[in-house]
């Protein structure tokens, strides 16, 4: 809380922090009341409000009551509260997946308080940043947390430097340092012991951490630690959801740890025994770093690995495979594992840049090459620096632009346009295509010494049809994902809806199965996805493909979908408008189903 808060709502903050009941009821309440929708105080109590969501795993109503407290922010009494009021809207960022977003705002609020001489509020957006940067292996975060830790121990705000320390651990444990994070967090659980929500905190970063280094009974200690504390999980939900993934990982075996997780030290995870942080091959692999994704089938686990060695040499990578099967977040995964995570990953779309500015976008311009270059501009090649340049597409590079690669593929050096003095550029290069280059090749419509150069580490990556163990844990994920982002509660796959994403061939992969799931769970709004949450295309290619398969896969959907629809029917007392809103059909499309499969006859 701002110091400026009044004493009696930071009261009632503090009650919810340590567990001692919910702040939501009283605070809206003390808004209704005769004072406390006034002004400033009014703004206050919305304010507390949303961080009390934000905590419980609500972020787009969180979203809704920080909007509300702006509004009553409008002429601000002045000091800390409209750079906290910036403060809260990056958590909610954050909370909503957008990292890269919450870190711009927190970076601003940091310069604004700075400026303005605002201690606590520059203490805030540095500690937030820090974590921010600390997920995703971004080495600055350092020189903030540092400055968060000071400011906070000059103000006696002990809980800033709790946070300070979470967040020391957290950085500690994606740089590879894991007995001095494990050390940290030890340290802080005597130090939270009255504070339920840190404490769960703690211990779930414990347990991902022991996770990572393949330490299981340890994990299973913290997690059963964690679940102990039924009041806790209760009020802080978002904290609870991701228990139940860590304890479903634990016990399926699977080792998986979704994305934007700590899964292992992008640096050690390639090399090195269980005690440094590496991730060791088993059933199931994770791979770690923000924004990658989840593994589980062997196929993809051993390309990981595969990946994961080359990714230590400075050689061009090229990668191959359908739309959708996740070739970027793959390029993302060698930058990460070469050791530049903390340079740019820079993404260019070959297919996209016409060809009269390839030039001018990859390699940049001097003033006067063209008309209109008013200045000397950086292209990408440029702006990569030491990092890495993922050339997307580049099997649809027109055969007249290919020639320009070469000796910047070769040798790393370019010429801008209309320069006269060559550069060079360290950064590594990884490319990407949906097409065969070895048959355009052939058919004279791609470079030979231009494929040649690409293709030293070439890896197919195998369509999602041929890596199934990776569906359901995709569908999971994403499922948990969308809970997060979209507010929608708690989700899970129903038994028919399982089967369904199972069988069907997914032609759009990884894409079209996250569009798929993300559709469903708008329709559910929460509790379980079935067979007539997906659409109506989806549902009619997976009973295409079953028919006259061997062991009657058609009729187990069926029987699947029927127990479905006998439910909702059950539910509902026989009113079938109401079965139908509860199974996310139209009234009509139920009553063809019903009539469909007999359900009712006999």
């Amino acid at each position: 809380m701002e110091q400026t808060a009044p004493p009696e709502l930071e009261r009632r903050y503090r009650r919810f922090l340590e567990g001692r009941g919910d702040a939501v009821v009283p605070l809206v309440s003390y808004l209704r009341g005769e004072d406390g929708g006034r002004g400033a105080t009014g703004a206050w109590a919305a304010l507390v409000i949303s961080r009390v969501m934000l905590l419980r795993g609500r972020p787009c109503l969180s979203g809704a009551w920080l909007r509300f407290s702006a509004r009553r922010f409008a002429r601000p009494p002045g000091g800390d509260v409209p750079l906290g009021l910036l403060v809260n809207h990056a958590l909610v960022l954050r909370a909503r997946g957008r990292e890269e977003a919450a870190a711009k705002v927190l970076r601003r609020v940091f310069d604004l308080a700075v400026t303005a001489g605002c201690a606590l509020a520059a203490a805030k957006a540095a500690s937030n940043l820090a974590a921010c940067l600390a997920r995703r292996g971004d080495p600055s975060y350092r020189s903030f947390l540092a400055f968060a830790s000071r400011s906070y121990e000059a103000l006696g705000d002990g809980d800033g430097l709790r946070y300070t320390r979470m967040t020391a651990a957290l950085g500690d444990g994606r740089s590879g340092r894991t007995d001095r994070a494990l050390d940290r967090l030890h340290g802080l659980l005597g130090d939270v012991a009255g504070r339920p929500g840190e404490r769960l905190g703690v211990l779930l970063l414990m347990a991902e951490i022991h996770l990572a280094r393949d330490e299981h009974g340890p994990a299973a200690a913290c997690l059963d630690d964690a679940a102990s504390n039924k009041a806790a999980l209760g009020l802080y939900r978002g904290r609870a959801r991701r228990l139940r993934r860590l304890r479903e990982a634990l016990r399926d075996g699977d080792r998986i740890i979704p994305a934007g997780h700590l899964a292992g030290p992008a640096a050690a995870a390639g090399a090195g025994p269980s005690r440094t942080g590496r991730i060791r091959r088993g059933r199931g692999s994770a791979i770690p770093g923000p924004g990658l994704p989840v593994v589980a089938d062997p196929s993809m686990r051993l390309l990981v690995d595969r990946l994961r060695r080359a990714a230590r040499t400075p050689l061009p990578v090229l990668l191959t495979g359908e739309t959708g099967v996740g070739k970027e977040l793959l390029a993302r995964l060698v930058h990460e594992q070469s050791g530049r995570a903390g340079e740019p990953f820079v993404p260019a779309n070959m297919a996209a840049i016409p060809g009269d500015l390839f030039e001018s976008v990859l390699f940049g311009h001097v003033r006067g090459a063209f008309t209109g270059a008013a200045g000397d501009a950086a292209g990408l090649a440029e702006a990569v620096g030491k990092g890495t340049l993922f050339l997307d597409e580049i099997g649809d590079l027109p055969p007249a632009l290919q020639g320009k690669l070469l000796r910047f593929l070769d040798t790393g050096e370019y010429l801008p346009l209309g320069g006269r003095t060559a550069r060079r550029s360290a950064g590594r290069i990884v490319a990407a295509t949906n097409r065969d280059l070895g048959q355009l090749v052939a058919e004279g419509l791609f470079r030979a010494d231009l494929y040649h150069r690409l293709d030293v580490f070439g890896f197919r990556v195998p369509p999602l049809r041929e890596r199934r163990g990776d569906i359901v844990p995709i569908a999971r994920w994403t499922l948990e994902e969308a809970a997060g982002r979209c507010d929608f509660g708690e989700l899970e796959l129903g038994e028919g809806a399982r089967a369904v994403i199972e069988r069907y061939d997914w032609p759009g992969n990884v894409r079209e199965l996250r569009n798929e799931l993300f559709r469903a769970a708008t329709l559910a709004g929460g509790g379980t996805l079935r067979a007539g949450h997906f659409s109506e295309r989806l549902l009619c290619g997976v009973f295409a493909a079953a028919e006259g398969s061997a062991g009657g896969l058609r009729e187990r959907l069926e029987q699947a979908e029927r127990r479905e629809i006998a439910a909702a029917l059950a539910a509902a007392a026989g009113n079938r408008s109401r079965a139908a809103a509860l199974l996310g059909l139209k009234r009509t499309t139920l009553i063809y189903r019903i009539k469909r499969l007999g359900i009712g006859e006999g």
